[in-house]
């Protein structure tokens, strides 16, 4: 475990410890502590697992890499609302989802960068837009598939992949920041290779949400010890302004998910008998998410949803 005494972000040692929570997804032993930076308000685990450690709380079952995961939902999504071949009935039944979609940029020719890219799904269905698609993934993915859609994927992390500077149109980093143990450094090379009026996009929680009011250490997108950074809308101006990027805009796009998942874990917590995220099949249920759905809506509508998308330049 790292003690990490200065913020990421300001770099001061005003730190207040928050609470301690345990794997709630996954039955997997170990404790961890949370802190917030008083000067800028970033939240962050303190102290922060070392690799080996952390690569525990990433099983075969972790959900992204189910094949009845949410990602799977995701693919059809993608296929709907993406491609160019996209059924229309299919455009007009599922646009309610729309809302809660990653969002992407298109730009002929232009060269795109999906960081953790995963299975490449995302960069497929762009590569049928006439973009020049490329992805880094340190896990493992399907490189025959890569290969047969003419995707450049990396096995490797940014830092090691060592692309040009200003190579990049386009880059997207989805719901991966908030895992990364060096924000900061991470952001800074996603500036030098961006090119100059380039657009990025992350996509990750944060925390000035409802659900974080109403539930503290048993809301759901601290996904404990997966998350080791948790940042806000005003945070990530405070790196955009920092490192040299323009802020452009943010969108909201949370799901009923970070309602339905964090009252389970709050149940649980009040629970003699202990359950898992992973056991429960309340991500997966139609009828709790179409309940749930309208207060989502409003929370994103209302800037105070738990998942958040911010457009910046160089």
């Amino acid at each position: 475990m790292k003690k990490i005494t200065n913020c990421d972000l300001c770099g001061k040692s005003n730190l207040e410890f928050l609470f301690k929570s345990s794997d709630r997804n996954y039955n997997v032993p170990g404790e961890y502590s949370y802190c917030k930076c008083r000067n800028c308000g970033l939240i962050f685990m303190n102290p922060q697992p070392n690799a080996e450690e952390i690569l525990k709380h990433y099983p075969k079952k972790y959900f992204p890499f189910m094949s009845n995961s949410p990602t799977n939902i995701n693919k059809m999504l993608y296929r709907t609302f993406y491609s160019k071949n996209g059924s229309f009935l299919f455009k007009i039944i599922f646009s309610p989802l729309k809302p809660f979609m990653r969002s992407y940029v298109k730009k002929l020719n232009g060269k795109l960068l999906d960081v953790g890219c995963g299975s490449g799904d995302f960069l497929i269905f762009m590569r049928e837009h006439g973009m020049q698609c490329y992805g880094v993934e340190p896990g493992e993915f399907n490189k025959k598939l890569m290969k047969e859609n003419g995707i450049k994927v990396l096995n490797t992390t940014l830092k090691k992949a060592r692309y040009e500077k200003d190579y990049f149109d386009i880059i997207t980093i989805n719901h991966v920041l908030e895992h990364v143990s060096n924000p900061e450094e991470t952001l800074k090379e996603l500036y030098r290779i961006l090119k100059p009026n380039g657009t990025l996009i992350i996509a990750t929680p944060q925390s000035n949400c409802i659900a974080y009011k109403i539930f503290g250490r048993d809301w759901t997108q601290l996904d404990v010890p997966r998350h080791l950074f948790i940042f806000s809308t005003k945070i990530l101006e405070k790196y955009a302004t920092k490192i040299g990027f323009k802020f452009v805009k943010t969108r909201y796009n949370s799901t009923p998910f970070q309602f339905s998942s964090s009252v389970f874990y709050w149940l649980n917590s009040h629970s003699r008998k202990k359950r898992y995220l992973s056991e429960s099949r309340i991500f997966y249920n139609p009828l709790i998410f179409v309940i749930l759905m309208p207060f989502a809506y409003l929370c994103n509508i209302f800037g105070v949803g738990d998942q958040i998308e911010v457009f910046l330049t160089k």
